[in-house]
């Protein structure tokens, strides 16, 4: 193997090696903050449909099921609820939603 060869091949295995350290991680208890408007609520499916905000170094804004780590979390929502939670993995379950609560809307004013 010639001198470049065997350079590129060293440089090849550094990358290699190092490469995962350099990608962004997740600790599997790390929770992300989320709010958002519920659209649906599928309580035999343990999933509600929300169009959430953005989950700030995770996702943008966007609508899309979310299970929920406690399905008895689903039965006092209903669309139109503005939520908040944490995203979640929890082991057997996978991403979802734990600690969902309703914030409070302020009522409507009518125009001047």
């Amino acid at each position: 193997m010639s001198g470049l060869a065997r350079s590129g091949a060293r440089v090849l295995v550094f990358v290699l090696i190092c490469a995962p350290a350099c990608a962004p991680r997740h600790d599997a208890t790390e929770a992300w903050p989320v709010t958002g408007t519920v659209l649906s609520v599928d309580a035999a499916r343990g999933q509600a449909v929300i169009a959430h905000d953005e989950i700030v170094g995770l996702m943008p804004p966007m609508t899309m099921p979310f299970r929920f780590e406690n399905p008895q979390e689903l039965l006092d929502l209903e669309a139109g609820d503005r939520v908040a939670a944490d995203y979640v993995s929890v082991p057997g379950i996978g991403p979802c939603l734990r600690g969902v609560t309703k914030l409070v809307q302020e009522p409507a004013q009518p125009p001047p």
